[in-house]
C-alpha cells in the first residue's frame, strides 16, 4: 500500500531532475570533461527529457550576466594562451 501511495505521489519530472543535477555536479568536481561539454549536454538531457521547453532553456543566453561570463571565459582562454 505505501509502494502505490508513493508511485502516485512522487513527481517524476522531480527526480529527473534531480538526478541529472547530482550528475552534473559529479562531472563538474570530477573534470572528466569539459566543463562547456558538461553544460551543453545537461541542457540537452533536459530538452530531450521535455523537462525544459527551449524558450526556457535558451532564455537564459539573451541575459548581460550570461554574455559577461562568455567574455570572461574567452578572456580567460586569451591569457592562457599568451602567458
Amino acid at each position: 500500500m505505501l509502494g502505490a501511495t508513493l508511485a502516485t505521489a512522487v513527481p517524476w519530472d522531480i527526480v529527473w531532475v534531480f538526478t541529472i543535477l547530482l550528475i552534473a555536479v559529479v562531472l563538474f568536481v570530477t573534470e572528466k570533461f569539459p566543463v562547456d561539454v558538461v553544460a551543453i549536454t545537461i541542457l540537452a538531457a533536459l530538452f530531450l527529457l521535455n523537462l525544459v521547453s527551449p524558450e526556457e532553456g535558451l532564455s537564459g543566453f539573451a541575459s548581460t550576466a550570461t554574455v559577461t561570463v562568455g567574455a570572461m571565459f574567452v578572456l580567460s582562454a586569451g591569457l592562457q594562451r599568451t602567458g
